[in-house]
């Protein structure tokens, strides 16, 4: 499981909410059940982001996303930079 700690790189919900547009939300919610409502009310301050739940979320979304990345590369973050996320050519 991915273990999410914030050190001034982006934070949990700012990571679903840019892995996940909203044409995928019908999807996580299969998955996962969907964001509790009060979440977005409380915004970045929830503790919801640190949860067990959410760290699932992310994981499956980072997951996901490197399953679709093109042939030599993978999703996640840049090697120089932890906070970059993207699909990077794996060096040989």
């Amino acid at each position: 499981m991915i273990k999410v700690k914030h050190c001034g790189g982006p934070s949990t919900g700012t990571l679903i909410a840019g892995f996940a547009p909203e044409h995928y939300e019908g999807l996580m919610a299969s998955a996962f059940g969907p964001i509790p409502a009060y979440v977005q009310d409380e915004g970045d301050s929830s503790e919801w982001w640190e949860s067990e739940s959410a760290a699932l979320l992310l994981e499956f979304l980072i997951e996901t996303l490197d399953e679709h990345a093109p042939e030599e590369c993978y999703f996640g973050t840049h090697p120089a930079n932890g906070s970059d996320f993207g699909w990077w050519r794996i060096k040989p």
